[in-house]
Protein backbone atom coordinates (compact mmCIF):
# COMPACT_ATOMS: atom_id res chain seq x y z
CA UNK A 1 0.00 0.00 0.00
CA UNK A 2 1.36 3.42 -0.96
CA UNK A 3 2.71 5.30 2.06
CA UNK A 4 1.17 8.72 2.58
CA UNK A 5 3.47 11.75 2.39
CA UNK A 6 3.76 14.49 4.99
CA UNK A 7 0.69 16.77 4.80
CA UNK A 8 -1.48 14.18 3.03
CA UNK A 9 -4.14 15.67 0.75
CA UNK A 10 -7.73 14.54 0.56
CA UNK A 11 -11.17 15.99 -0.03
CA UNK A 12 -14.21 15.94 2.21
CA UNK A 13 -16.72 13.93 0.20
CA UNK A 14 -19.12 15.49 -2.26
CA UNK A 15 -18.04 16.87 -5.63
CA UNK A 16 -20.14 18.62 -8.31
CA UNK A 17 -22.55 16.39 -10.18
CA UNK A 18 -23.32 16.56 -13.90
CA UNK A 19 -26.42 18.79 -14.25
CA UNK A 20 -28.49 16.07 -15.91
CA UNK A 21 -27.77 13.67 -13.06
CA UNK A 22 -28.59 16.27 -10.42
CA UNK A 23 -31.94 17.04 -12.06
CA UNK A 24 -32.85 13.39 -12.60
CA UNK A 25 -32.30 12.38 -8.98
CA UNK A 26 -34.76 14.98 -7.72
CA UNK A 27 -37.59 12.94 -9.23
CA UNK A 28 -39.38 10.37 -7.03
CA UNK A 29 -37.64 7.00 -7.06
CA UNK A 30 -40.50 5.31 -8.92
CA UNK A 31 -40.15 7.84 -11.76
CA UNK A 32 -36.39 7.45 -12.20
CA UNK A 33 -34.75 5.50 -14.98
CA UNK A 34 -32.61 3.41 -12.67
CA UNK A 35 -30.44 1.90 -15.41
CA UNK A 36 -29.63 5.34 -16.86
CA UNK A 37 -29.01 6.69 -13.36
CA UNK A 38 -26.57 3.91 -12.52
CA UNK A 39 -24.62 4.39 -15.76
CA UNK A 40 -24.46 8.13 -15.20
CA UNK A 41 -23.41 7.77 -11.57
CA UNK A 42 -20.67 5.29 -12.41
CA UNK A 43 -19.36 7.56 -15.18
CA UNK A 44 -19.34 10.54 -12.81
CA UNK A 45 -17.53 8.61 -10.07
CA UNK A 46 -14.90 7.32 -12.51
CA UNK A 47 -14.45 10.83 -13.92
CA UNK A 48 -13.80 12.40 -10.53
CA UNK A 49 -11.45 9.62 -9.46
CA UNK A 50 -9.41 10.22 -12.61
CA UNK A 51 -9.34 13.97 -12.00
CA UNK A 52 -8.15 13.55 -8.41
CA UNK A 53 -5.42 11.12 -9.41
CA UNK A 54 -4.21 13.43 -12.18
CA UNK A 55 -4.02 16.33 -9.73
CA UNK A 56 -1.96 14.32 -7.26
CA UNK A 57 -4.46 13.96 -4.41
CA UNK A 58 -3.26 11.32 -1.99
CA UNK A 59 -6.51 9.85 -0.60
CA UNK A 60 -9.41 9.95 -3.05
CA UNK A 61 -13.15 10.26 -2.55
CA UNK A 62 -15.81 9.06 -4.99
CA UNK A 63 -17.60 12.41 -4.97
CA UNK A 64 -20.87 10.92 -3.66
CA UNK A 65 -22.27 11.04 -7.19
CA UNK A 66 -24.96 8.47 -6.36
CA UNK A 67 -26.42 10.22 -3.30
CA UNK A 68 -29.49 12.44 -3.46
CA UNK A 69 -28.21 14.01 -0.26
CA UNK A 70 -26.07 12.99 2.69
CA UNK A 71 -29.19 12.09 4.70
CA UNK A 72 -31.81 10.90 2.22
CA UNK A 73 -29.41 8.48 0.53
CA UNK A 74 -29.02 6.41 3.68
CA UNK A 75 -32.46 6.69 5.23
CA UNK A 76 -34.25 6.06 1.95
CA UNK A 77 -31.83 3.30 0.96
CA UNK A 78 -32.27 1.49 4.26
CA UNK A 79 -36.01 1.62 3.79
CA UNK A 80 -36.78 3.45 7.03
CA UNK A 81 -37.86 6.80 5.55
CA UNK A 82 -39.97 8.40 2.88
CA UNK A 83 -39.13 11.67 1.16
CA UNK A 84 -41.16 14.76 1.98
CA UNK A 85 -42.47 16.06 -1.38
CA UNK A 86 -41.81 19.72 -0.52
CA UNK A 87 -38.20 20.81 -1.18
CA UNK A 88 -36.37 22.73 1.54
CA UNK A 89 -33.65 25.35 1.14
CA UNK A 90 -30.20 23.89 1.82
CA UNK A 91 -26.56 24.86 1.39
CA UNK A 92 -27.55 28.53 1.00
CA UNK A 93 -27.93 28.19 -2.76
CA UNK A 94 -30.08 25.22 -3.75
CA UNK A 95 -33.19 23.26 -2.91
CA UNK A 96 -33.06 19.77 -1.48
CA UNK A 97 -35.42 17.13 -0.16
CA UNK A 98 -35.82 15.97 3.42
CA UNK A 99 -36.43 12.44 4.62
CA UNK A 100 -39.17 11.47 7.07
CA UNK A 101 -38.32 8.50 9.32
CA UNK A 102 -41.41 6.29 9.59
CA UNK A 103 -40.26 2.74 10.41
CA UNK A 104 -37.41 0.39 11.21
CA UNK A 105 -35.04 -0.35 8.36
CA UNK A 106 -36.44 -2.81 5.83
CA UNK A 107 -33.41 -3.12 3.52
CA UNK A 108 -29.85 -4.29 4.19
CA UNK A 109 -27.50 -1.70 5.64
CA UNK A 110 -24.93 -2.29 2.92
CA UNK A 111 -25.34 0.61 0.51
CA UNK A 112 -21.66 1.53 0.19
CA UNK A 113 -19.69 -1.68 -0.26
CA UNK A 114 -20.55 -2.04 -3.95
CA UNK A 115 -19.68 1.61 -4.60
CA UNK A 116 -16.38 1.23 -2.77
CA UNK A 117 -15.46 -1.78 -4.88
CA UNK A 118 -16.38 0.13 -8.03
CA UNK A 119 -14.23 3.09 -6.97
CA UNK A 120 -11.30 0.87 -6.00
CA UNK A 121 -11.40 -0.78 -9.42
CA UNK A 122 -11.02 2.65 -11.06
CA UNK A 123 -8.24 4.04 -8.87
CA UNK A 124 -4.64 3.29 -7.96
CA UNK A 125 -4.60 5.31 -4.74
CA UNK A 126 -6.34 4.93 -1.40
CA UNK A 127 -10.08 5.57 -1.25
CA UNK A 128 -11.73 7.31 1.69
CA UNK A 129 -15.38 6.36 2.13
CA UNK A 130 -17.73 8.91 3.69
CA UNK A 131 -20.71 7.93 5.83
CA UNK A 132 -23.20 10.33 7.40
CA UNK A 133 -23.17 9.98 11.16
CA UNK A 134 -26.29 9.07 13.13
CA UNK A 135 -26.61 12.36 14.98
CA UNK A 136 -26.78 14.33 11.73
CA UNK A 137 -29.04 11.70 10.15
CA UNK A 138 -31.56 12.41 12.90
CA UNK A 139 -30.98 16.15 13.23
CA UNK A 140 -31.49 16.96 9.56
CA UNK A 141 -34.69 14.99 8.96
CA UNK A 142 -38.22 14.65 10.28
CA UNK A 143 -38.85 11.74 12.66
CA UNK A 144 -42.27 10.13 13.08
CA UNK A 145 -41.00 6.79 14.39
CA UNK A 146 -38.72 6.96 17.41
CA UNK A 147 -39.83 7.85 20.93
CA UNK A 148 -37.22 10.58 21.39
CA UNK A 149 -34.04 11.98 19.88
CA UNK A 150 -31.65 9.76 21.83
CA UNK A 151 -33.52 6.62 20.79
CA UNK A 152 -33.41 7.76 17.18
CA UNK A 153 -29.70 8.58 17.20
CA UNK A 154 -28.71 5.29 18.82
CA UNK A 155 -31.07 3.34 16.58
CA UNK A 156 -29.52 4.92 13.50
CA UNK A 157 -26.04 4.32 14.94
CA UNK A 158 -26.70 0.59 14.71
CA UNK A 159 -27.40 0.97 10.99
CA UNK A 160 -24.30 3.12 10.42
CA UNK A 161 -22.23 0.56 12.29
CA UNK A 162 -23.37 -2.14 9.88
CA UNK A 163 -22.34 0.01 6.91
CA UNK A 164 -18.96 0.78 8.48
CA UNK A 165 -18.08 -2.77 9.43
CA UNK A 166 -19.15 -4.02 6.01
CA UNK A 167 -16.79 -1.51 4.42
CA UNK A 168 -13.91 -2.56 6.63
CA UNK A 169 -14.53 -6.20 5.72
CA UNK A 170 -14.35 -5.15 2.06
CA UNK A 171 -10.92 -3.59 2.59
CA UNK A 172 -11.58 0.06 3.38
CA UNK A 173 -8.72 1.65 5.33
CA UNK A 174 -9.96 5.26 5.44
CA UNK A 175 -13.45 6.06 6.79
CA UNK A 176 -15.01 9.44 7.38
CA UNK A 177 -18.07 9.72 9.60
CA UNK A 178 -19.67 13.10 8.92
CA UNK A 179 -21.29 14.90 11.85
CA UNK A 180 -21.85 18.53 10.76
CA UNK A 181 -24.75 18.83 13.22
CA UNK A 182 -22.36 18.30 16.14
CA UNK A 183 -21.13 21.90 16.07
CA UNK A 184 -24.64 23.33 15.91
CA UNK A 185 -25.48 21.87 19.34
CA UNK A 186 -22.51 23.35 21.17
CA UNK A 187 -24.80 24.89 23.80
CA UNK A 188 -26.55 21.58 24.57
CA UNK A 189 -24.08 19.28 26.40
CA UNK A 190 -26.55 16.40 26.67
CA UNK A 191 -26.98 16.41 22.88
CA UNK A 192 -23.22 16.29 22.36
CA UNK A 193 -23.02 13.34 24.76
CA UNK A 194 -25.53 11.44 22.64
CA UNK A 195 -23.52 12.13 19.48
CA UNK A 196 -20.34 10.92 21.19
CA UNK A 197 -22.01 7.76 22.50
CA UNK A 198 -23.39 6.97 19.06
CA UNK A 199 -20.04 7.28 17.30
CA UNK A 200 -18.35 5.25 20.01
CA UNK A 201 -20.82 2.43 19.32
CA UNK A 202 -20.11 2.63 15.60
CA UNK A 203 -16.33 2.53 15.97
CA UNK A 204 -16.10 -0.10 18.68
CA UNK A 205 -13.91 -3.02 17.61
CA UNK A 206 -12.61 -1.40 14.42
CA UNK A 207 -9.16 -2.77 13.55
CA UNK A 208 -6.19 -0.46 14.21
CA UNK A 209 -5.24 -0.17 10.52
CA UNK A 210 -8.47 1.77 9.81
CA UNK A 211 -8.15 5.54 10.02
CA UNK A 212 -11.40 7.16 11.16
CA UNK A 213 -11.99 10.80 10.27
CA UNK A 214 -14.92 12.98 11.16
CA UNK A 215 -16.09 16.16 9.50
CA UNK A 216 -17.87 19.05 11.19
CA UNK A 217 -19.11 22.12 9.32
CA UNK A 218 -19.59 25.82 10.04
CA UNK A 219 -16.07 26.69 11.18
CA UNK A 220 -17.06 27.01 14.85
CA UNK A 221 -14.92 24.23 16.26
CA UNK A 222 -13.89 26.44 19.18
CA UNK A 223 -17.46 26.05 20.48
CA UNK A 224 -17.05 22.27 20.87
CA UNK A 225 -13.33 22.05 21.63
CA UNK A 226 -12.03 20.13 23.53
CA UNK A 227 -15.37 18.27 23.86
CA UNK A 228 -15.09 17.05 20.27
CA UNK A 229 -12.01 15.02 21.23
CA UNK A 230 -14.35 12.56 22.93
CA UNK A 231 -15.40 11.44 19.44
CA UNK A 232 -13.44 8.27 18.51
CA UNK A 233 -11.78 9.75 15.43
CA UNK A 234 -8.12 10.06 14.54
CA UNK A 235 -8.59 12.93 12.05
CA UNK A 236 -10.88 15.93 12.58
CA UNK A 237 -11.74 17.64 9.27
CA UNK A 238 -12.82 21.24 9.91
CA UNK A 239 -13.74 24.39 8.00
CA UNK A 240 -10.78 26.66 8.71
CA UNK A 241 -10.20 28.57 5.47
CA UNK A 242 -11.51 31.78 7.03
CA UNK A 243 -10.78 31.09 10.67
CA UNK A 244 -9.47 34.02 12.69
CA UNK A 245 -6.19 33.43 14.55
CA UNK A 246 -8.03 34.35 17.74
CA UNK A 247 -10.26 31.31 17.22
CA UNK A 248 -7.22 29.07 16.98
CA UNK A 249 -5.82 30.42 20.24
CA UNK A 250 -7.97 27.92 22.13
CA UNK A 251 -5.37 25.39 20.99
CA UNK A 252 -2.78 27.19 23.10
CA UNK A 253 -4.94 26.80 26.20
CA UNK A 254 -5.89 23.20 25.34
CA UNK A 255 -3.14 21.77 23.09
CA UNK A 256 -4.31 19.38 20.40
CA UNK A 257 -3.39 15.81 21.39
CA UNK A 258 -0.29 14.46 19.73
CA UNK A 259 -2.08 11.25 18.74
CA UNK A 260 -4.80 13.07 16.78
CA UNK A 261 -4.65 14.79 13.38
CA UNK A 262 -6.36 17.84 11.93
CA UNK A 263 -7.84 17.88 8.44
CA UNK A 264 -7.32 21.60 7.93
CA UNK A 265 -9.72 23.25 5.48
CA UNK A 266 -7.85 25.70 3.24
CA UNK A 267 -10.31 26.49 0.42
CA UNK A 268 -13.88 27.76 0.67
CA UNK A 269 -16.42 25.13 -0.40
CA UNK A 270 -19.24 27.63 -0.93
CA UNK A 271 -17.49 30.40 -2.89
CA UNK A 272 -16.76 29.68 -6.57
CA UNK A 273 -13.77 32.06 -6.47
CA UNK A 274 -10.57 30.08 -6.89
CA UNK A 275 -8.02 30.89 -4.21
CA UNK A 276 -4.47 31.47 -5.43
CA UNK A 277 -1.67 29.08 -4.62
CA UNK A 278 -0.10 31.79 -2.47
CA UNK A 279 -3.32 32.32 -0.52
CA UNK A 280 -3.68 28.62 0.20
CA UNK A 281 -0.01 28.32 1.10
CA UNK A 282 -0.48 31.08 3.68
CA UNK A 283 -3.33 29.14 5.28
CA UNK A 284 -1.23 25.99 5.49
CA UNK A 285 1.61 27.91 7.10
CA UNK A 286 -0.83 29.38 9.62
CA UNK A 287 -1.92 25.83 10.46
CA UNK A 288 1.71 24.87 11.08
CA UNK A 289 1.85 27.46 13.85
CA UNK A 290 -0.64 25.34 15.81
CA UNK A 291 -0.03 21.77 14.62
CA UNK A 292 3.01 19.63 14.00
CA UNK A 293 3.43 18.69 10.31
CA UNK A 294 2.75 15.06 11.23
CA UNK A 295 -0.67 16.08 12.60
CA UNK A 296 -1.92 17.85 9.49
CA UNK A 297 -4.03 16.71 6.58
CA UNK A 298 -4.88 19.29 3.91
CA UNK A 299 -8.40 19.44 2.47
CA UNK A 300 -11.17 21.81 1.36
CA UNK A 301 -13.47 23.24 4.02
CA UNK A 302 -16.33 20.94 3.04
CA UNK A 303 -17.61 18.97 0.09
CA UNK A 304 -17.29 20.97 -3.14
CA UNK A 305 -20.67 20.01 -4.61
CA UNK A 306 -22.03 23.57 -4.30
CA UNK A 307 -19.47 25.20 -6.62
CA UNK A 308 -19.20 24.81 -10.42
CA UNK A 309 -17.15 21.90 -11.67
CA UNK A 310 -14.43 24.14 -13.11
CA UNK A 311 -14.07 25.93 -9.78
CA UNK A 312 -13.85 22.65 -7.87
CA UNK A 313 -11.10 21.34 -10.15
CA UNK A 314 -9.14 24.60 -9.98
CA UNK A 315 -9.45 24.81 -6.19
CA UNK A 316 -8.11 21.27 -5.83
CA UNK A 317 -5.32 21.95 -8.32
CA UNK A 318 -4.13 25.01 -6.39
CA UNK A 319 -4.53 23.18 -3.08
CA UNK A 320 -2.17 20.47 -4.32
CA UNK A 321 0.33 23.01 -5.65
CA UNK A 322 0.35 24.96 -2.37
CA UNK A 323 0.81 21.78 -0.34
CA UNK A 324 3.76 20.72 -2.48
CA UNK A 325 5.39 24.12 -1.89
CA UNK A 326 5.10 23.70 1.85
CA UNK A 327 6.27 20.08 1.73
CA UNK A 328 9.50 21.20 0.05
CA UNK A 329 10.31 23.49 2.98
CA UNK A 330 9.62 20.65 5.46
CA UNK A 331 11.83 18.10 3.73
Amino acid sequence: MRELPILPISSIGSLPKPPALFQAEMAPLEQQDRAWMRRSQEAAVADWLGIQESLGIDVLVDGEQYRRSMTTYFLEGWGCADIDPDPVWVLDNMYGQRAVIKREATAPRALLVDWYRFAASHATREIKVTVTGPYTLRDWVFDLHYADRRAAVLGLAAYVREEVHGLVAAGVRHLQIDEPAFVTRYDQPAELDVAVEAMQRICADLPPHVTVSTHMCYGAFHEVYPKMLELPAQVFCLELAHVAPEMLDILRRHPFPADRAMGYGVVDAQDPRVESVEEIEGRIRLALEYFAPEQLWINPDCGLQAVPRESAVAKLENLVAATHRVRQTLA
